[in-house]
């Protein structure tokens, strides 16, 4: 048997679609965007909390959590924290707890998406601005996840 780690990116969906989507396939992996994905029964956006994320984290072993900040432009580092912290919290109150080992983790991160929508004109400054800011925004995934590790 072939070992998937594949499964579904949470863009637009509600909490009982996402749960038969994981069941029916299997999946050992979900990937959700801090800043939006999740419909309520109605159809509309409904903003993350700590129970519908424990909930979500509870779906599969493994989550990937995909930050709002870094779409479209460089990451701003200082933001990083707020939007991962509560995933930590989340995916170590879920059964599948957050580090069950050293060295381990069952939440990944994804540091936004697409900063290379820019302007042209200045593309050397750019790459070298977005590494700078993704530098910083690695350092701080490093301290929050010592942070959480910590809550042991």
């Amino acid at each position: 048997m072939i070992n998937r780690n594949v499964g579904p990116t949470l863009t637009n969906a509600t909490y009982d679609q996402l749960a038969d989507c994981v069941s029916l396939g299997g999946y050992p992996v979900i990937k959700v965007v801090t800043g939006w994905g999740l419909r309520n029964g109605q159809g509309q956006p409904e903003s993350w909390n700590d129970t519908n994320r424990r909930n979500v984290c509870n779906l599969t072993r493994w989550t990937i959590v995909r930050t709002k900040t870094g779409d479209k432009n460089w990451i701003d580092e200082s933001k990083v924290a707020d939007e991962l912290r509560p995933w930590y919290v989340a995916k170590k109150a879920s059964r599948w707890g957050v580090n069950p080992a050293p060295g381990y983790s069952n939440l990944h991160i994804e540091l936004g998406n697409e900063p290379n929508l820019h302007d042209p004109f200045d593309c050397e400054q750019f790459i070298w601005d977005t590494r700078w800011h993704l530098l910083r925004a690695i350092d701080v995934c490093r301290e929050l996840n010592l942070e959480c590790s910590r809550f042991d």
